[in-house]
């Protein structure tokens, strides 16, 4: 069989060739574009360099930024080209950035992974200076910019990058600045994670400066989580996970996710079964964000695989959709002709065909489309206020919104309450503009009052607001129960238990109801927002009671519900159900069910990880111990075991002890999970 090859140059396709593409042609008007950004370095610069590493010949300056600059250079007696990062002599004599720059240099030593850029030596004579692999291509931000890549061409890049962080991770090194200036793309289509600068490596501690000590860009702000900033000394590899999360985005819609933000396929259209995956990297708690880079791309992969949506054309690169209308315009102009004539009563007959689903979908998307200048005004203000360089610059800013707030403009008051949504990213005094949102509840417009709630929420809510929240449940929108639900969650501090129940009750109850009435479609009252404020709460039994119930919605002929975004029966189980804090027994029952069930990454895994340490009653504990030995002796699955061996840990007793045995001489048990079994068995045995 003969090897694929380009259609466009004839070359034969490397291996990596994102989707069948060959990368040097997809990217050549990239590269020619890009060509020329870094000014040329002055000959006599490059004289004295070359005089300082005799070892090395010095071609030209590939690129340069706050820490130094990056020079290709030929290293003769290993016939390699490569890359010369040296560290400005300003910086070299401040040790702060010394450490910066030798933390880079450990960090890539302890990596050697085919999608992180390779060390090959690090000094600090004759100046500081790290020699490193040569990437002869374009960063990220350049390909995107420079005709933008399709969503087929992202879902290449991103698994590759998911590869790499998780190796990373796996060797205690926290990259802390992933975005697209950092992620190179070769001529071969080859991706690379670069510049480590920032990386924190686990078992050394924190970096003895500040963010803005060690000169970084306000711009980096917007692919930051937000523990890492507002408490940089607290970030683990999760930061990594939502910067990825923003890169993704970005690349997916061509926007970045500030403030009130759509879900992908809502900006751009792109397909619906990414929404899920992209929206999760992005959830402002790190604890409801995938926890490895390694389980982005794994439901990456199976939303690829999973059913498609409906009339789902945006998952079509956009370069087959304008081949596609080439070719119906090349069958001649009689075929524009009849288009464009055709009678508006056959227009209104073509509307009138639309389902009801989609109706929604087209009523959804105007409204998005309507909406786009309040969201450009508040993504104005979001980076103002990120980018000033001075208090007085963001109190300017501030002053802007609070105006906003105050005016009669509907559109200016849902954009100001959107900015303060989204401004996370800096620490200002919140109470002078509580007054003004509590005003703002008692509007006639739901949109104001919605935006009016998120934005309360955000900056704090006081227990003097729960007679507003539970007078606004009474008299709101379908619209508003997500956001209500929400403010009810920061109010009660994630417990719902008690009292805080029957409120939050009627209101998922209402929510559910038309979820059901649309389809469970992700364009009318979408069950994930609803149920989402559960997440991670305590519940009351009358609320378990009804998410058991619910997580049986949508199922198949054999009793398993389907895994979609559009499936209540799934959503209830993945954001509600598997994720409370205080489960009884029945609740673990359920998830004991779906734990059967034949998506391991998505149901059955799901079961093990959501219950572990979320049952707290000694008897439900034995019995779910009891019931995961059972399930264990049936399957394989790695995921699922792994799992599976976190709940024994933890709630394993004596009693199951003849049952672990029997489970430790399965034939076809892996070294690894027998010996965790050993471990389990050990300690269950010593003497009390």
């Amino acid at each position: 069989m003969n090897a694929p090859t380009c259609q466009t140059c004839g070359k034969p396709l490397p291996a990596e060739a994102p989707g069948g593409i060959c990368p040097s042609c997809l990217l050549q008007n990239t590269f020619q574009d890009a060509s020329a950004t870094p000014p040329a370095a002055p000959e006599l610069e490059l004289q004295q360099l070359s005089a300082a590493f005799p070892q090395l010949v010095i071609e030209e300056m590939i690129g340069q930024g706050g820490m130094g600059k990056v020079y290709r250079a030929q290293q003769p007696h290993l016939n390699r080209t490569v890359a010369l990062k040296v560290l400005s002599a300003e910086r070299a004599g401040d040790p702060e950035w010394l450490e910066r720059f030798s933390r880079e240099a450990r960090a890539l030593a302890r990596l050697s992974h085919p999608h992180i850029v390779q060390v090959y030596d690090f000094g600090e004579k004759p100046q500081p200076y790290l020699l490193m692999e040569h990437v002869e291509g374009v960063n990220l931000r350049q390909a995107m910019q420079q005709g933008g890549l399709t969503a087929r061409e992202a879902l290449t890049i991103v698994p590759k990058l998911c590869d790499a962080l998780h190796y990373a991770h796996e060797h205690d090194v926290l990259h802390r600045d992933i975005k697209p200036e950092n992620i190179l793309i070769d001529t071969e289509g080859r991706v690379k994670l670069v510049d480590f600068g920032l990386a924190k490596l686990r078992d050394e501690g924190v970096l003895p400066f500040s963010l803005t000590q060690s000169g970084t860009k306000l711009g980096t702000l917007a692919y930051m989580a937000p523990e890492q900033v507002e408490k940089p000394g607290d970030v683990d590899h999760r930061a990594d996970i939502y910067s990825l999360g923003v890169v993704l985005y970005e690349m997916l819609t061509g926007e970045l996710p500030l403030g009130r933000f759509p879900t992908p396929s809502e900006a751009s259209g792109v397909d619906a079964r990414l929404d899920g995956v992209v929206m999760r990297t992005l959830e402002k708690h790190r604890e409801k964000r995938f926890q490895t880079a390694q389980e982005i791309k794994t439901h990456l992969e199976a939303a690829e695989k999973g059913p498609m949506p409906n009339k789902q054309l945006a998952s079509v690169p956009v370069r087959w959709v304008i081949a596609g209308l080439a070719a119906l315009l090349s069958l001649g102009l009689g075929f524009a002709w009849s288009v464009q004539k055709k009678s508006s009563k056959a227009k209104a007959a073509e509307v009138s065909v639309l389902t009801p689903a989609e109706k929604l979908k087209a009523a959804t998307q105007k409204k998005y489309a309507d909406a786009k200048p309040i969201r450009d005004k508040c993504s104005a203000w979001i980076a103002s206020a990120t980018k000033a360089d001075s208090k007085a610059g963001q109190e300017k800013v501030l002053q802007e919104i609070r105006e906003a707030l105050q005016s009669k403009d509907e559109a200016n008051v849902r954009a100001a309450c959107w900015a303060l949504s989204g401004l996370h990213q800096i620490d200002f005094d919140h109470a002078p503009f509580r007054p003004l949102l509590r005003g703002l509840l008692e509007s006639e417009s739901p949109d104001v009052r919605q935006a009016a709630i998120d934005a309360l929420t955000s900056c704090g809510l006081e227990e003097s607001d729960r007679a507003r929240l539970d007078k606004l449940a009474t008299l709101c929108t379908d619209e508003e129960l997500s956001s209500l639900m929400f403010a009810y969650k920061e109010l009660f501090k994630s417990d719902f238990t008690g009292a805080n129940g029957a409120p939050a009750l009627k209101l998922m109850e209402r929510g559910m109801e038309a979820a059901q009435r649309d389809g469970g479609s992700m364009y009318g009252i979408d069950s994930r927002r609803v149920l989402g404020a559960i997440w991670g709460s305590k519940v009351s039994p009358e609320i378990e009671a009804r998410l058991v119930e619910w997580s049986h919605l949508h199922e198949d002929a054999n009793g398993d519900i389907y895994v979609g975004n559009s499936s209540l029966g799934y959503n209830t189980f993945y954001h509600a159900l598997s994720v409370v804090q205080n489960k009884s027994r029945g609740a673990v029952k359920r998830l004991v069910q779906l734990a059967y069930h034949p998506d391991t990454t998505n149901v059955a895994g799901r079961c093990f990880w959501g219950m572990n340490g979320t049952v707290p009653d000694p008897e439900d504990q034995a019995y779910l111990a009891g019931e995961v030995i059972k399930l264990l002796g049936l399957r394989s699955d790695g995921y699922l075991w792994k799992g599976g061996l976190n709940i024994l840990r933890g709630y394993a007793t004596k009693d199951h002890i003849t049952a672990l045995q029997e489970l430790a001489k399965r034939e076809t048990l892996s070294s690894e999970n027998k010996e965790a079994l050993q471990q389990i068995l050990l300690r269950l045995q010593r003497p009390s």
